[in-house]
């Protein structure tokens, strides 16, 4: 869902909008209303959240402006002065909601989670009159369709969801990073009987033991995720990440969650994701047993990019339509071939990078092999990242080198300037590169 945030206090901005990311929401925040209008009038966005009181155009002037230009947009206002008068006037100009400052970022997204899932069920029902045969498609698993498409691996996960979604067994995604592994987890609450309580989000790589902890648990000044979740799902990202004290005292905690649950109180739901199979970090004695017995009882596999060269197409139209829905953009299929052929080490959050520049390159024509970035056309057999000993940075370079005149050459038909306009290089820069590898390319096509 992609939500906009107009706020000109400095530090809620720099704060909220990573807390949503953490969330898995598409954010984009600006500090003035009229920045605000701009970009409602080059972008699409489902939810607007803005503050009521802001200098130079107040909150209630801005709300006004947006419904009346674009009357199905939802907005949330925010404001420090919040009370019966405010939220009538607001909700009376069509605001979906309000929120009193000061708030935790989880209510916030707490909200945002209840509108998804609200959206997510009109959305499956439309698409289910329409497409009857699609009868079992849930809510939540509309979005994430879209989102990754036709992989058997992916078709394989998508077949399996109404009953992992419908079930209380703990799962345990596997992932690279920006794989989707927090979008399926987010999929997965959706289509679930607990879709209305809370969807949390922690990822555990990123605190130290001790704000993992207080994260994780609460204390006197923050309440925990833990607790946050009651009734929800709580994702934890990178579970493999926590340290194993705090893994023992996370598996108590889960012991007497269990023993004091009751039909009508649920426990909180875990959902876990990680890179790796946890069994070698068992093995080695930084993943505590119980714990992974405990959560890896549903173990779902996402592949990552490079492995779904036929999705590759699918997905760069559906980033397309969804960053520049109002202009037709076609990528020529020369151009298509490099975005198939490159093996996307990003994943998701890569690709749609890339794409947001092709949107805004593209508009109103076609995007060409010229706006392929070079680092996407790199014909490299030397991966780095597959590298576990000392590099030798002049081999390398030469390596590279040699492999990019080569690579222009045979895309320019062996005429040397065309190679040249194809590596962004002076013709004869590009023949002085060519005289220092002659003799090897000759031999290699030897």
């Amino acid at each position: 869902m992609k939500v906009l945030i107009v706020d000109d206090e400095k530090l809620k901005g720099l704060t909220l909008p990573d807390d949503l990311r953490e969330a898995n929401y598409d954010i984009t925040s600006v500090d003035s209303p009229l920045k605000g209008l701009q970009l409602l009038q080059n972008e699409v966005f489902d939810v607007v959240i803005t503050d009521l009181r802001m200098p130079g155009m107040s909150g209630i002037e801005f709300l006004k402006l947006v419904k009346q230009r674009y009357p199905h947009m939802t907005v949330i206002v925010m404001t420090a002065y919040a009370n019966i008068e405010t939220a009538i006037e607001a909700m009376k100009f069509g605001a979906y909601d309000y929120i009193k400052k000061p708030f935790l970022s989880e209510e916030l997204i707490l909200m945002l989670d209840r509108l998804e899932a609200l959206r997510a069920e009109v959305e499956a029902e439309g698409f289910r009159k329409r497409e009857p045969n699609w009868g079992l498609l849930g809510a939540g698993q509309l979005s994430f369709y879209k989102f990754i498409d036709t992989n058997s691996q992916i078709r394989e996960i998508m077949d399996r969801l109404p009953s992992v979604a419908e079930s209380d067994s703990k799962v345990m995604l596997y992932g690279e990073l920006g794989s989707g592994t927090v979008a399926l987890a987010k999929t997965i609450h959706l289509q679930s009987n607990r879709k209305y309580h809370p969807f949390i989000s922690l990822n555990c790589q990123i605190s130290s033991a001790e704000q993992l902890a207080q994260n994780l648990f609460g204390d006197s000044t923050l309440q925990g995720r833990l607790k946050l979740a009651a009734g929800g799902t709580l994702c934890l990202k990178n579970i493999d990440a926590i340290p194993f004290v705090i893994q023992t005292e996370m598996m108590h905690w889960l012991s007497e969650q269990s023993e004091t649950a009751t039909a009508t109180d649920k426990p909180t739901r875990l959902i876990g994701t990680a890179e790796k199979d946890l069994t070698q970090k068992m093995k080695d004695g930084t993943f505590l047993p119980e714990l992974y017995y405990h959560i890896n009882v549903i173990s779902l596999f996402l592949p990552p990019l490079r492995e779904r060269k036929s999705d590759i197409p699918i997905l760069i139209n559906h980033f397309l339509e969804f960053a520049a829905p109002h202009h037709a953009i076609r990528v020529q299929p020369e151009a298509m071939e490099y975005l198939v052929a490159y093996p996307w080490p990003g994943n998701f959050p890569e690709m749609k990078n890339v794409v947001e520049k092709f949107a805004t390159l593209g508009r109103g024509r076609e995007i060409t092999v010229e706006d392929i970035p070079l680092k996407l056309k790199l014909p490299l057999a030397y991966r780095l990242d597959e590298t576990t000993s000392e590099v030798d940075f002049h081999n390398v370079m030469a390596s590279t080198e040699r492999e990019l005149i080569v690579w222009a050459l045979h895309k320019a038909r062996g005429d040397e300037t065309e190679a040249a306009r194809l590596l962004s290089m002076q013709p004869a820069t590009f023949r002085d590169a060519l005289a220092r590898h002659q003799a090897d390319i000759t031999s290699e096509q030897d």
